[in-house]
């Protein structure tokens, strides 16, 4: 069996959240680290969708007029009743 190409470690932490990965096959400068940190997409603000290293581990339940207007839906679930990311906490 062969060695595996990656290694992913997924933290899934009462605060945050946080998804890295280390390259097997990849020639590393130790000094800079070799650990890769994925980033999260994720709503930070309404209508807005960044990219975090940290998923924070907290869910907010908007109230129905919060829902109108789509601006507090994240892309990849238009249809779910709560939201995650930065904006909820």
């Amino acid at each position: 069996m062969s060695e595996p190409r990656y290694i992913v470690g997924i933290d899934l932490g009462t605060t945050n959240c946080v998804l890295s990965y280390i390259d097997t096959q990849k020639e590393h400068d130790l000094s800079k680290g070799i650990i890769n940190i994925f980033q999260i997409p994720q709503l930070v603000a309404p209508g807005e969708v960044g990219e975090k290293d940290l998923l924070p581990s907290f869910i907010y339940l908007p109230t129905d007029q919060e829902k109108q207007g789509g601006r507090l839906t994240m892309s990849w679930n238009p249809f779910s009743d709560r939201v995650v990311g930065t904006y909820a906490k």
